[in-house]
């Protein structure tokens, strides 16, 4: 069994490479992922160590037109109340013509963690926001 250690990025980017994914460190303490498929919209990871915690948002590359905000508002609250990890959440401001579709989840490591179960708690939340962006966006991520 792993030994139990004390988050750091080096943590982190220690469990994605475990993954096999590619990343790019933004700044000492977040590090971002990007999952690409041919024909499908991207998705963005930011993972950002904040102390014992890792803050993970993500994004998908598929704006959200005005005219369809509120349906998919309709779909976030829905998507919400049946699903606890992510939180998701219609990114706009008044003055926009197309909204973002977020993720956003915490992953509290203050007992210690290994690079196995960050690795398999990112690795959830990828699969989650794809799984939130596919309900509430009606696209096919597969």
């Amino acid at each position: 069994m792993a030994e139990t250690v004390a988050l750091t990025v080096e943590l982190l980017m220690d469990a994605l490479e475990e993954l096999g994914w590619k990343y790019k460190q933004e700044s000492e303490e977040e590090v971002t992922v990007s999952f690409t498929a041919e024909g499908k919209p991207k998705i963005h990871v930011s993972l950002k160590v904040l102390g014992p915690r890792v803050v993970a948002t993500s994004a998908i590359d598929l704006p959200v037109l005005r005219d369809k905000w509120a349906e998919a508002l309709v779909d976030v609250n829905e998507y919400n109340a049946r699903n606890y990890r992510p939180k998701v959440f219609l990114s706009l401001t008044a003055d926009s013509e197309a909204g973002m579709l977020m993720g956003e989840e915490v992953h509290d490591a203050s007992s210690g963690t290994t690079t196995e179960h960050l690795g398999a708690w990112v690795g959830g939340h990828a699969a989650a926001f794809a799984k939130s962006a596919a309900q509430v966006l009606k696209v096919d991520l597969g």
